[in-house]
């Protein structure tokens, strides 16, 4: 069950030195941010931070599956992911984000909030246009279909009202 209070570290639990947190992420964490682009997700999320007096080390594994639609059959396919980020956490007077892989928190801060930043890094791994491997892993009778399809589409173009092709005269 998808809590996201599971996603917030609490930086006065934090002891210095190194901590392990881990987290299984799920499908549930996409549909939190309304992405419908990942049909499934199972991935394990270890993170390792590293406390010290003025600067928190967030060291990101991600390791698991993610489930698309491949742009050529529409079927589902397995991505896999296997993924390594890190995430410096500062304190300074205001809240900014000066890189992606830094942020700048208050001094009197006690949360952490890693929902956004990890959903995005999930994010980030899923391409453009998803596909299988190759072509014969792709369900066939849906290839066909959509030729058929796409053959009609063709068809219909090429029927239009003669009426337009005193248009094409004028140039």
């Amino acid at each position: 069950m998808f809590e996201e209070k599971d996603y917030i570290i609490q930086i006065s639990k934090l002891r210095d030195g190194e901590n392990i947190y881990n987290l299984h992420l799920n499908r549930e964490l996409f549909e939190k941010f309304d992405c419908k682009d990942a049909e499934d997700l199972s991935c394990e999320l270890s993170m390792r931070i590293v406390k010290n007096e003025r600067l928190i080390e967030i060291y990101f594994s991600f390791d698991g599956t993610m489930s698309l639609i491949c742009s050529r059959c529409l079927s589902k396919v397995e991505f896999p992911i296997k993924k390594e980020s890190v995430l410096y956490v500062k304190f300074g007077e205001d809240y900014s984000e000066p890189d992606i892989n830094e942020r700048i928190i208050p001094e009197n801060e006690n949360d952490i909030d890693l929902l956004l930043y990890i959903y995005e890094e999930l994010r980030l791994e899923i391409p453009i246009s998803p596909m299988h491997e190759s072509e014969e892993d792709c369900d066939r009778k849906m290839i066909e279909i959509l030729e058929v399809i796409n053959d009609q589409k063709i068809e219909e173009k090429d029927d239009f009202d003669p009426r337009w092709a005193k248009l094409k005269d004028l140039k």
